[in-house]
């Protein structure tokens, strides 16, 4: 019983932990990390807002440099000029010191060129031959060549770049006599800046490819991590096609969860502004909730780690307890068995966690024997000196047997009183004290003895005659089978 007891006892210490850690992790844990996860998303949405306006600064910004170039004399004298040689070395001369001019504003250009009022160009920054009569094939410098300045994101394919452009009229007497293009490159570099300004991860991508992204190498931040990147050019069309949906809506994507190298985002991608040639440019940002929620995985680990701990102490602790309860009890049952099997003077030590019990046996002992309760130092001694009865009848020998046959000629009235007057009688003769002796008292001891030494021996009646042994008087048994 015991042992089932202490089963559900630990079950119900087990349980109530569980329901503890359950519920702190309820009430800290997940509204922490559905936080975290909010905070991630908002920032998403954040920044993929600030790219769209960052980009439309820079589109304006590249506007107004093409349209200082175009308006500077050095290029409306330049156009001018009608011998073709001269007009292009005019024009390269003029687009150096233009350049040169950029690069001292730490603003050079990857493309800085004019053509001619039919498109193909004149000259541009690296060599004086490089591209010359070429015309390039984007939309914003066919605009520009019919009046209206306008900025554009190109595909350049010969050089794998994708460049964010701006083209301006140059006017020769109020008619457009050619144009001035610039470009600057989509670099990781930028991507990288960006991503210190927005807090996510940004990336741009062109013809199904991402041409530049905020990944870097750990501890190597200028290198771009190309396995990364890969990965997220495979979700921009293929997986999430997070880029597919974006250019085909015309607008940012809903926030959208994607795996990166086992790593989760939320991401948000959505058409480039301000492109005109090529419809397939685009933008993705995009925050690792993995690491965002590093914090609430460690605190969640220890929970984990404090609930098991804690499982272990409340299981162990009630291990410990309940052998020692056990201990106890055995304790108790040995006495009990000692007075079953006879040992009617088996004194029941104090037992601890079992004081109180073991101390209602003895007194229930002594009251039903007929000796000094526990406590009662000097009748106790009294008692212990003087024994209730020896060495029970062991065979069958001749005297116990016509002994008993004689006791049993007795009734019971007549045997309890000759043996309780031949026992004070014989204590007094020793002087042994004989005040707390009552003939309900003896009585009750001699049938509480019999009925001890009955259910030992299996006899059918037990009567006692009283002994005088060197000073000493005792109460003999006698059996009658």
């Amino acid at each position: 019983m015991l042992s089932t007891f202490r089963v559900k006892i630990s079950l119900i210490g087990a349980a109530l932990v569980l329901v503890l850690t359950v519920g702190i992790y309820l009430v800290t844990v997940q509204p922490l990390a559905n936080t975290t996860l909010e905070g991630v998303r908002k920032s998403v949405q954040r920044a993929s807002s600030l790219v769209i306006r960052s980009q439309k600064l820079h589109g304006y910004d590249l506007l107004a440099l093409a349209h200082g170039a175009a308006s500077s004399k050095d290029f409306i004298d330049g156009v001018q000029v009608e011998d073709e040689n001269k007009r292009r070395s005019h024009v390269f001369d003029a687009v150096d010191q233009y350049d040169k001019k950029l690069k001292s504003q730490g603003r050079k250009a990857d493309f800085f060129g004019v053509v001619d009022k039919e498109g193909a160009i004149i000259a541009r920054d690296l060599d004086i031959n490089n591209l010359y009569g070429e015309k390039l094939p984007y939309k914003n410098i066919q605009k520009a060549l019919k009046g209206v300045a306008s900025r554009d994101i190109w595909h350049w394919t010969k050089k794998n770049l994708m460049m964010r452009s701006a083209a301006a009229p140059i006017y020769v007497n109020g008619q457009v006599a050619g144009a001035v293009v610039i470009a600057y490159d989509y670099s990781a570099a930028e991507a990288r800046d960006e991503r210190d300004q927005f807090g996510t991860q940004v990336a741009y991508f062109i013809g199904r490819t991402v041409r530049a992204s905020s990944f870097s190498l750990p501890g190597d931040d200028n290198r771009e991590d190309s396995q990364r990147v890969a990965a997220l050019q495979k979700e921009l069309y293929e997986g999430a096609a997070l880029g597919k949906k974006g250019l085909d809506q015309e607008k940012p994507t809903e926030i959208t969860p994607i795996t990166l190298q086992g790593e989760e985002y939320l991401a948000i991608a959505g058409p480039m502004p301000g492109r005109l040639t090529d419809k397939d440019v685009g933008y993705v940002v995009l925050a690792s909730l993995d690491v965002a929620q590093a914090s609430v995985s460690r605190i969640r680990w220890m929970f984990l780690v404090l609930g098991v701990a804690m499982l272990i102490l409340v299981l162990g602790g009630m291990f410990l307890v309940s052998q020692h309860y056990v201990n106890e009890e055995d304790k108790l049952e040995l006495g009990v068995n000692e007075v079953i099997n006879g040992n009617l003077d088996y004194t029941f030590e104090q037992v601890e966690e079992f004081e109180g019990l073991a101390n209602a046996i003895n007194v229930m002992l002594a009251r039903l024997l007929g000796r000094p309760e526990p406590g009662e130092e000097e009748e106790a001694e009294a008692w212990r000196s003087d024994v209730l009865f020896v060495e029970e009848v062991t065979g069958d020998h001749t005297r116990e047997a016509q002994k008993a046959m004689q006791l049993l000629n007795e009734t019971d009235d007549q045997y309890f009183s000759r043996v309780y007057q031949e026992y004070v009688a014989a204590r007094r003769k020793y002087n042994l004290p004989v005040d707390d002796i009552t003939l309900d008292s003896l009585t009750q001891k001699l049938k509480a003895n019999a009925a001890v030494i009955k259910a030992k021996h299996k006899c059918r009646d037990v009567r006692f005659e009283v002994r005088e042994e060197a000073g000493k008087v005792s109460l003999k048994p006698i059996r009658i089978n």
